[in-house]
């Protein structure tokens, strides 16, 4: 379904953004910021209503190493602080409760059904099961989870903004600084996660 493919997409140009700075003048010039947060758009809609999180997951962390990148850095932050609401779309992640992220990955949009291919590639799409498996089991042993990586990054795309001394002015036009710290403290809420915190 679309949902699949464009997870794999977005996980693909996430990679491809990790890998290696070489990659990143390029994917600055085509616009892979932009790409991302669209992606980010639509991973909120899934099949059923419900956050298609693989997808989220991988746009999140694609646009947090190429706003870091030590080449094309500047000019990621600049696509992603113009206009002011893709901004405003990155830092409302920090409002999405931890309980509904980690729930909805774990019950099984595409994670747990990669995971159970990876283990038995023979297994048929009706063979597959995410219905009855229990969802503290994975929770309890994950180092960390989907909330916690979603928060991490996109504090620390926030945090190297606000660190640059021409896009912090920026970044304050935006989100007006008396949003910033409520959004933020939300995140923290739900999160256990000591680099979130």
């Amino acid at each position: 379904n679309f949902y699949c493919a464009a997870a794999v997409h977005c996980a693909l140009l996430c990679e491809l953004a990790r890998a290696s700075t070489e990659f990143h003048e390029k994917m600055a010039k085509a616009g892979v910021v932009e790409a991302f947060l669209v992606f980010m758009t639509v991973a909120g809609k899934g099949v059923n209503d419900e956050m298609c999180i693989e997808l989220l997951m991988s746009a999140i962390f694609g646009i947090a190493a190429l706003v870091s990148s030590p080449k094309t850095g500047e000019q990621c932050m600049a696509s992603l602080l113009f206009p002011a609401t893709r901004l405003q779309l990155f830092m409302s992640l920090l409002r999405l409760p931890a309980t509904d992220i980690n729930g909805t990955y774990y019950t099984g949009t595409i994670g747990i059904r990669t995971l159970q291919r990876t283990a038995a590639p023979e297994i048929t799409p009706e063979e597959l099961q995410v219905g009855g498996l229990d969802q503290s089991f994975f929770l309890e042993r994950c180092a960390v989870n989907p909330a916690a990586f979603l928060y991490r990054n996109v504090i620390r795309s926030l945090g190297l903004l606000l660190a640059h001394p021409e896009m912090a002015e920026r970044v304050q036009q935006a989100i007006a600084p008396p949003r910033v710290v409520p959004t933020c403290l939300f995140a923290l809420r739900d999160a256990d996660d000591t680099y979130v915190n």
